[in-house]
């Protein structure tokens, strides 16, 4: 199993992607670097999901809109995963 965290792969893609492609055995590739679409680079990423630029900062911004009950819920349905996956501080609660 190899775990790939989106905050991961927004800080750094290449370096976050090229563990998956060792372990599959396949080779790297500088697309690997950005968010690309048949291989053009894309400045926005639309229309998947709520983060349209893919940063760590955009990121960590659409977290803080979340409402308080939001988060509690997230915090209580993950609580097992947090620690693991290095999310303890991620969401307030």
């Amino acid at each position: 199993m190899h775990v790939l965290r989106f905050e991961d792969l927004v800080e750094d893609p290449g370096r976050a992607l090229s563990g998956v492609c060792d372990a599959l055995g396949i080779e790297t590739s500088e697309s690997l670097s950005h968010p690309t679409w048949n291989g053009q680079p894309l400045d926005e990423i639309k229309p998947w999901g709520t983060i349209r630029q893919p940063t760590p900062a955009a990121n960590r911004a659409t977290a803080g809109e979340l409402s308080a009950l939001e988060m509690a819920r997230i915090r209580e349905g993950a609580s097992l995963f947090l620690g693991a996956l290095g999310y303890e501080d991620f969401i307030p609660g």
